[in-house]
């Protein structure tokens, strides 16, 4: 018997609920871009709580990955919220890479410049669709120096016009950055 469910993802077996078919395929396009060989974009998803974001990701996240084109991951960045220094922002994010990828071969680092390295050919054999939850939990400053570090990402790719998508510098293909205070525009 299904029940209706008020708390974080939803079980499309235990509750009820509305298929949001739309919504994930216009997720899917925004990440994948409109001609993925040329790349994804990077977007921002900012709403109440409980109004299914992380739901809608998942099911954009299964979608992706089913494709067998990118690696897809979606992390959390709750745990960032205690964050006194910048090393521990970058340390909580990196352990969450290593743990969802199951790879001790993802070096720590320590410096934001540091951050567009870990999404190389050296770490990753395709293109990366990355998700990022809870992206607001963090203090203002390192949420500003992660959206910097992707910023450039973003631009160094969208300049490799010529390269495919796996081809280009950084394997960072779609970004998207999750929370319930919008604290960044939608990158292009």
């Amino acid at each position: 018997m299904r029940k209706f469910s008020s708390y974080g993802p939803i079980s499309k077996q235990s509750h009820f609920y509305v298929p949001r078919t739309e919504m994930i395929d216009n997720a899917c396009l925004q990440l994948l871009g409109e001609e993925p060989t040329e790349g994804g974009h990077y977007i921002t998803v900012w709403a109440p709580r409980q109004t299914v974001k992380t739901w809608l990701l998942l099911e954009v996240a299964e979608r992706l990955k089913a494709l067998g084109e990118y690696d897809v991951a979606i992390l959390t960045m709750q745990s960032a919220k205690s964050a006194k220094t910048a090393e521990d922002a970058l340390e909580i994010f990196v352990t969450e890479l290593r743990t969802w990828f199951e790879r001790d071969n993802l070096p720590y680092i320590t410096d934001w410049k540091q951050l567009r390295t870990l999404f190389t050919s050296a770490y990753f054999d395709k293109p990366l669709i990355l998700i990022l939850d809870e992206f607001d939990a963090m203090q203002s400053k390192y949420i500003n120096a992660f959206a910097n570090e992707f910023r450039t990402i973003h631009g160094h790719r969208r300049n490799e016009h010529t390269k495919s998508t796996s081809e280009k510098t950084y394997l960072l293909h779609g970004l998207a950055l999750m929370g319930v205070r919008s604290v960044l525009g939608i990158w292009g």
